[in-house]
């Protein structure tokens, strides 16, 4: 499934391993804070000086009225240096740890413009438990009944020690705009979230200047997104490494993609639409709930090669309206005919496979599936460049209604059976066994990948961005 996603139906709950004196010994585990070559001689040079002859004293004296320039020349004259397999190794742990993989989610040449809701999202290690207290408030104050997802919390405290240890600002001094929900008596920031963004990014190579890295991250878990590859800039300052700068190797600097800029522009004037006249690409009027007026920015969209014919779609996601109207509907512009073709309308529970098929979750359980969510399929087809319905599929477990449950179908005896149903609307014949269900996934899904995409707000800032690359 996608990794950025509220899902209102699905909670997803996954829990992830998130002193200096001055004769300390650097850490073991730390190969780019070991000595590099040179050191003991430096070391040595710093011996002699000490003596306390004339010459060293007046050099001593001019480092300290030029501020240290004459080391910063050598330093800027120095060639960058190739990092080890131990030093590379050592930055694929770094950036899989849950406080540092989202500083690869956003693009920025300037630590003030990192995207705090991607850092931020799972929690980065330092979220907190709320007290019943806390979730009464909270609950009070935006007008809900109860909580439908995981709820991160973390205070502005441990939020500005945080950014102060990562980037080396605080957060007043953060220019992105960070839309979670806050509780002035708390002081502390909110965020529902039923998924994760969590990314495994490996560390590919890396050179070093002086005590900055140059590093290269690389994840398999994007399909053709800019954020597949990063080139990433790290200083070591102490023994906190800070995230100076993130941009996105191969794609636009936005990390939207590079295709045809008409098609994005298409895009994005069809989004600016959606936001102010609340108008679909197809033409379609929808209604906002009031109940999501505050988050609005929760309604996404993807711009990619959706069904890999080589021509970006466009995703969007509707999911601040009334359940019968949430949607996710996949859109392509056709630059001759200046027109947009919609491929697939579902409830926004779509995840995408790269054989061409797509697994869309019901909005609604109404079978004897207690703990299996029923799904439509679809499969590509190039000769209508559409998406096709071939049908769906649905489970009866017997602990959850026994009464009249097929047991002659059960040939596995897991108390489960399945409805497969091709080409036609829900049936209801339950004819497939637990054994016989997994060959059938196994065949249809299991040697595919899973896609994902790069998912944006729909809101002025970010087409803002979208229209400046288009």
């Amino acid at each position: 499934m996608r990794k950025k996603r509220v899902l209102l139906f699905i909670v997803l709950s996954i829990a992830l391993l998130c002193g200096c004196g001055n004769t300390e010994t650097p850490k073991t585990d730390d190969p780019v804070s070991m000595e590099q070559p040179g050191a003991n001689e430096a070391q040595e040079g710093g011996a002699e000086g000490a003596g306390g002859t004339d010459e060293g004293a007046e050099q001593g004296a001019a480092d300290e009225n030029t501020g240290g320039e004459s080391d910063a020349q050598d330093q800027d004259a120095a060639e960058p240096i190739a990092l080890s397999e131990e030093e590379i190794q050592f930055f694929t742990d770094f950036i899989q740890k849950m406080e540092n993989y989202g500083f690869l989610l956003s693009v920025y040449d300037v630590p003030e413009d990192v995207e705090l809701g991607e850092v931020l999202y799972c929690g980065a290690g330092i979220d907190e438990v709320m007290s019943d207290e806390e979730i009464a408030a909270y609950l009070a104050a935006y007008q809900q009944e109860e909580l439908y997802t995981d709820c991160v919390k973390i205070s502005r405290e441990r939020m500005d020690a945080f950014l102060r240890a990562k980037l080396g600002i605080g957060l007043e001094e953060m220019r992105e705009p960070f839309a979670w929900r806050y509780l002035s008596e708390f002081d502390s920031y909110y965020h529902e979230a039923g998924d994760t963004n969590y990314t495994p990014y490996d560390c590919v190579e890396g050179v070093r200047e002086g005590d900055l890295y140059t590093l290269r991250f690389h994840t398999d878990w994007f399909w053709e997104d800019p954020r597949s590859d990063c080139e990433t800039v790290i200083r070591k300052s102490g023994e906190e490494y800070q995230f100076v700068s993130n941009r996105c190797l191969g794609g636009s600097e936005i990390g939207y993609g590079a295709g045809n800029p008409e098609v994005r522009a298409a895009y994005a004037a069809a989004l600016q639409n959606l936001l102010e006249n609340l108008i679909l690409p197809d033409g379609t009027q929808v209604e906002l709930d009031s109940f999501w007026e505050d988050r609005l920015n929760e309604n996404e969209f993807s711009i990619a090669d959706v069904d890999g014919d080589g021509v970006e779609e466009l995703i969007v996601a509707l999911t601040t309206t009334y359940i019968a109207d949430m949607r996710e509907e996949v859109y392509e512009y056709d630059p001759d005919t200046q027109k947009m073709r919609r491929e697939l309308q579902e409830f926004p529970y779509v995840t995408y496979f790269d054989n061409g098929m797509i697994l869309a979750g019901w909005s609604h359980n109404h079978t004897y599936g207690d703990d299996f969510w029923p799904y439509n399929m679809y499969r590509y087809d190039r000769t209508t460049d559409e998406y096709l319905y071939m049908g769906c599929v649905t489970s009866w477990q017997k602990e959850f209604q026994p009464e009249g449950y097929p047991d002659d179908a059960d040939v596995s005896g897991t108390g489960t059976v399945y409805s497969i149903t091709y080409g036609e609307e829900y049936t209801g014949e339950y004819d497939y066994d637990q054994l016989q269900y997994d060959q059938f996934y196994e065949e249809i899904f299991g040697m595919a990948n899973e896609l994902e995409f790069q998912w944006h707000p729909i809101t002025e800032e970010e087409l803002d961005v979208l229209f400046a690359n288009s």
